[in-house]
């Protein structure tokens, strides 16, 4: 059975459900393996058995890392919302860039406040989730790590969420030097460019910053910076 499960072999599966003891299998290795693969129609076939000694956060967690909305939303269904640890599967959610559409769902289909909802929050705007950023925005605004989430962005490139942030959010919440300074060692010379033109200069610190923005070797930033400041100050 673990062999079947873990090769998507749905027809072995079948069978030995329809011919075997199903006492006889391990509940949550089938599961969690089946859940790890993505085998939605093994499942299907797993769920009539009893799940009661199913870990159920194990299973979800690992239906997230594929990224199926549909899976995630069938276990869910299968085993109800009371007993899940969402702190378990916002982790799993975050662990890839594909889980935009996952997160937004879960986020609407299930209790808002379970979620650590500053590091998903954070993980956004690194994986320049919009979508989830502006949800989340639309639920609340005093739990999300702002400061953080830019500087991400900053460090990833995500030109669309830095300017989202800069439009959005009040800019005393924003540490605009370390975000600064992340865009310009990582050669993001257009996130640089969007700071300079839409933040207090004297909020970004640049005097305190242009030397390590000199030694990361950004010839285009030095060249935007000096352009776009007063350096004679």
């Amino acid at each position: 059975m673990n062999e079947g499960c873990s090769y998507g072999r749905v027809e072995v599966v079948t069978w030995l459900l329809q011919n075997a003891d199903n006492n006889l299998f391990d509940i949550n290795v089938i599961m969690e393996t089946s859940c790890r693969n993505g085998w939605i129609d093994i499942i299907k076939h797993i769920l009539p058995l009893d799940l009661s000694a199913c870990n159920a956060t194990a299973a979800i967690t690992r239906a997230c890392t594929t990224g199926n909305v549909e899976f995630v939303q069938l276990l869910l269904n299968q085993f109800g919302k009371e007993h899940i640890n969402f702190d378990q599967i916002s982790k799993s959610m975050l662990t890839s860039s594909k889980n935009a559409d996952l997160s937004i769902s879960l986020l609407q289909n299930t209790d808002f406040d379970k979620f650590d909802i500053r590091k998903l929050f954070t993980a956004a705007c690194g994986f320049g989730w919009i979508d989830v950023i502006k949800y989340i925005k639309s639920k609340t605004s005093t739990k999300c790590n702002i400061s953080g989430g830019l500087i991400k962005a900053c460090n990833r490139g995500e030109d669309k969420i830095v300017t989202y942030l800069l439009q959005e959010f009040p800019h005393y919440r924003f540490d605009f030097q370390s975000s600064l300074l992340a865009a310009c060692v990582k050669g993001w010379d257009e996130i640089a460019e969007i700071l300079l033109d839409k933040v207090d200069h004297n909020l970004l610190h640049i005097e305190n910053n242009f030397m390590n923005i000199c030694r990361s070797g950004e010839a285009d930033i030095v060249s935007i910076i000096l352009k776009k400041v007063d350096h004679n100050d």
